[in-house]
């Protein structure tokens, strides 16, 4: 899309503050969209939004939590049987039909035609919403690449 800087997908994993705000840097991000379902995990508390927030704009990068965009489904029960068969994502892909979701798309879209934006969750991608997000944004033209991949991840939907 022309006009964006485009979306760096990544995870905070068991990096370090100081490792994590540094990589940011070093990608030129100037906005960490937080789409994390559990922001406040008590294992992870120098990740806390109240944390992390401060600690990014001390190195210049605006913080903003997206909460639409998180995983996080009421009423979503999942089985055995829905990881087994690959289906534990329908709750979030029928999400990504609303039109809250639609709402927070377009905020990161417009992130995007300000700035390089970081979009983070806690987990690697292969096992994160993150990556439905990001086919998402590439479906509308929007460059989403790791942060440490030269070409952009492409959309597997149909």
């Amino acid at each position: 899309m022309e006009g964006s800087h485009g979306i760096i997908g990544l995870g905070h994993g068991r990096r370090s503050m100081d490792s994590f705000t540094q990589l940011l840097r070093s990608l030129d991000a100037s906005v960490l969209i937080d789409v994390r379902t559990y922001p406040d995990l008590p294992a992870r508390p120098d990740f806390a939004p109240s944390v992390l927030g401060p600690a990014l704009i001390r190195q210049g990068i605006r913080y903003r939590r997206i909460e639409v965009l998180s995983g996080a489904r009421e009423h979503e029960c999942l089985t055995v049987e829905h990881l087994l068969q690959g289906t534990s994502d329908r709750g979030f892909e029928r999400h990504m039909q609303s039109k809250p979701f639609q709402a927070g798309l377009a905020a990161v879209i417009r992130e995007a035609g300000h700035g390089r934006v970081a979009l983070m969750c806690a987990e690697r991608r292969c096992r994160c919403h993150r990556r439905l997000i990001e086919q998402a944004l590439t479906a509308h033209g929007i460059p989403v690449t790791g942060p440490h991949d030269v070409e952009p991840f492409h959309s597997t939907a149909a």
